[in-house]
């Protein structure tokens, strides 16, 4: 059977389907569009009766990507210049390990694992490698060169500090927060 692999992400990116964040937290997390349009894609090309009918559902296999590893490049917390060198700001304490993607080196892997090694309708879990935000800024630190600052490359803030910190309208400020 012919497979049809679909990549569901943000533009200019190379993007992955993920979880429905509103419904595996059964309403605690509402503001994650970036998740919850992902599955609205997933679960449209899966259920809908007309991919259903053209058999698209049955060949469908998804690509579920974790964190990118270069998104200190576009998010403002992600990486940010201090007296004492670089940090990732937050409101966690970066100790959490979580599934990192390095997008432009594996993608092409894990698409071509997707296509050869798994059977259709399947969702594969695209995972560099696990590493916490203090392990991610340590690497990144030596990659290029560059000091620490703030706690082993962390700084923490409250919640109302780090709605303060987020640029951008209540929008962008409820859907940061509720990313940590």
């Amino acid at each position: 059977m012919a497979k049809l692999i679909v990549v569901v992400g943000i533009t200019g990116n190379l993007g992955g389907s993920v979880g429905d964040a509103t419904k595996l937290s059964h309403g605690k997390y509402t503001k994650l569009w970036h998740f919850d349009s992902k599955a609205a894609v997933e679960r449209f090309v899966r259920d809908d009766p007309a991919m259903r009918a053209a058999s698209l559902a049955a060949k469908a296999s998804f690509l579920h990507v974790g964190l990118y590893a270069d998104n200190w490049r576009r998010a403002p917390t992600e990486l940010c210049r201090e007296a004492g060198g670089y940090v990732r700001v937050g409101i966690a304490d970066g100790s959490r390990r979580q599934p990192l993607v390095w997008i432009r080196r594996d993608a092409g892997l894990l698409v071509k694992a997707l296509v050869e090694r798994v059977p259709p309708s399947a969702r594969l879990m695209a995972c560099s490698q696990m590493a916490s935000a203090r392990e991610y800024m340590a690497a990144w630190a030596a990659a290029a060169g560059e000091e620490l600052g703030g706690d082993g490359g962390v700084v923490r803030l409250s919640d109302v500090q780090m709605r303060d910190y987020i640029p951008g309208d209540e929008n962008a400020k409820g859907h940061f927060l509720q990313c940590w």
